[in-house]
């Protein structure tokens, strides 16, 4: 069977072209063929596979300890994957991860590779190679820092804490670099990692990524890119005008407070005063007193002797 000139060319048939093509073709099949209608659609499908150029790369790429994991792509058959390590700014194989058609990679069994190395994945399949993708760290861990992100009004916190092992065995030498952008751009390195990220857009989200650097240098996988959406008001928190009325309420209660004490402490006789009944005499002590009265006799008189003289009588005497 005779084979249309233009359907050998592969290399320079787009894919829009090849697709308005295909419809052309199948338009015309009706009357076409057995054999050229197999041939017309082996051609189709080789030029398919000819236009894919790029291989999809693996996604989620995360490392948890001493084990790697990572998410295959669309294609799968005939697809191995690559996984290397970077020593001394060259990217090394892992033996025991080499050209694997597995989606896991453990480093206890690599003698020469641990967790604190950075990590990359690559997809291969016949002649095409996927872009290599770096691991990260999704939980923190001796070499990668555990990382939270706080949103609030137009604002973003990346929350770290320096109480980790490798600022205990490096001090200042061992410093935070945050990395931070919009969701889908590029995640730029930030200066300053003690401070809050402000003036972001209302309902964007943004993302941030954290790795640690050791004298200068990035050290160990970065933790896996976090996102979160920046809302008008702090999630779950009341508005601006509950908050000013709370604020109000206190305000009287403790000025009333304040005002009780010091009425109580410093006015209470004039309260006293004022609380007090008008005196007033009982009637039955202004009743006339009883005239009958008790006589009051003089003591009795005694009867006694003047003694003039003491003359002393001698013991044993006659």
């Amino acid at each position: 069977c005779p084979v249309p000139g233009s359907f050998l060319d592969v290399n320079v048939i787009p894919v829009a072209e090849m697709d308005r093509r295909r419809m052309d073709t199948r338009t015309q099949m009706s009357g076409t063929p057995v054999c050229l209608r197999n041939l017309a659609v082996l051609v189709l499908v080789l030029v398919r596979v000819g236009s894919e150029e790029v291989l999809v790369p693996p996604t989620n790429v995360h490392i948890n300890g001493s084990e790697l994991t990572w998410t295959p792509g669309l294609v799968q058959d005939g697809v191995t994957y690559s996984v290397s390590y970077l020593y001394e700014s060259v990217w090394e194989p892992v033996p025991k991860c080499d050209h694997t058609s597995l989606t896991t990679c453990h480093l206890n069994k690599t003698r020469s590779v641990s967790e604190c190395f950075r990590l990359r994945v690559r997809a291969t399949r016949f002649s095409l190679e996927s872009e290599p993708v770096e691991a990260c760290s999704s939980h923190g861990s001796v070499c990668s820092p555990e990382v939270h992100l706080s949103a609030g009004p137009c604002s973003l916190t990346v929350l770290l804490s320096k109480n980790h092992s490798l600022f205990d065995e490096n001090a200042d030498h061992a410093t935070h670099v945050i990395y931070f952008g919009a969701e889908g751009e590029e995640l730029k390195e930030q200066e300053d990692a003690s401070k809050p990220f402000r003036n972001l857009e209302v309902g964007r989200r943004y993302c941030a990524k954290v790795q640690f650097q050791l004298f200068g240098k990035a050290f160990g996988p970065a933790s896996c890119e976090q996102c979160e959406v920046i809302p008008e008001q702090i999630p779950g928190g009341p508005n601006q005008k509950v908050i000013i009325t709370m604020l109000v309420l206190v305000f009287l209660l403790v000025s009333l407070g304040v005002g009780v004490s010091y009425v109580l402490i410093y006015r209470q006789e004039r309260i006293k005063r004022f609380l007090q009944p008008p005196c007033t005499i009982p009637e039955f002590f202004q009743e006339p007193l009883l005239e009958q009265t008790t006589p009051i006799l003089p003591p009795p008189e005694e009867s006694y002797d003047v003694v003039l003289s003491m003359i002393p009588m001698e013991l044993g005497g006659d």
